[in-house]
């Protein structure tokens, strides 16, 4: 697949997602009484994300999708070595955002979750589907069609770090450049160990440590 068709192909998944995604948040939740913004989120998150699973494996149904995208385990030491590094990424950051003075939760979060109470439905969608479905979006569909251009894997990188960013809608600069070293660090997970298992695994700590937080808050 070369890379005008993986962009192509990226942007209508992505195009899938956010239309499922606003048909769910904004027309049928509210027809259906929903008014946890918690639940409405998630629900959309959850759909979104199962569509465009299923998107992608229909765009890959020729090319071995498991392999493509990355869904094989890798050695145990390597998966390991990688889902610590999660925690060295979480004391950094919540270092740097002690000196900064910036809060270590995003506030979008802050209002939409610190009151939930669907809280095995933020385990769900937070830790389980969308970690699942961005990790074989961003580091596993994206990233091997542009790792096999010119770009090699460092602009694969660079490029899906940005993408990723973006996509979480970042309120400001700080937001932005916290999922740009996110996305770098998935990104470095997956090259490194030829697989998403530890890009998964980092992803569902680092929404897990946010979830914590919002708890005992």
């Amino acid at each position: 697949m070369s890379a005008a068709q993986t962009a192509l192909w990226g942007v209508l998944v992505f195009a899938v997602v956010a239309a499922i995604d606003l048909l769910v948040t904004r027309q049928l939740a509210p027809a259906a009484g929903l008014t946890d913004d918690a639940v409405i989120f998630c629900l959309g998150l959850i759909a979104a994300s199962l569509a465009g699973t299923v998107a992608l494996l229909k765009i890959l149904r020729r090319h071995d999708p498991p392999n493509y995208l990355g869904l094989t385990f890798p050695p145990l030491k390597i998966f390991g070595l990688w889902t610590l590094s999660a925690g060295v990424k979480i004391a950094l950051l919540e270092l740097a955002a002690w000196l900064f003075t910036r809060p270590s939760v995003p506030p979008a979060w802050q209002e939409t979750f610190a009151d939930a109470t669907a809280k095995p439905l933020l385990v769900v969608a937070l830790i389980i589907v969308g970690p699942l479905f961005e990790e074989m979006f961003f580091r596993g569909f994206l990233h091997r069609g542009l790792a096999a251009t010119r770009l090699r894997w460092i602009g694969a990188i660079a490029i899906t770090s940005v993408l990723f960013s973006l996509a979480h809608f970042p309120a400001d600069l700080w937001s932005f450049a916290h999922g740009i070293l996110v996305g770098t660090l998935l990104g470095g997970a997956r090259h490194h160990s030829g697989s998403i298992a530890p890009s998964i695994a980092i992803h569902a700590i680092l929404n897990g440590k946010v979830l914590v937080q919002l708890a005992l808050a």
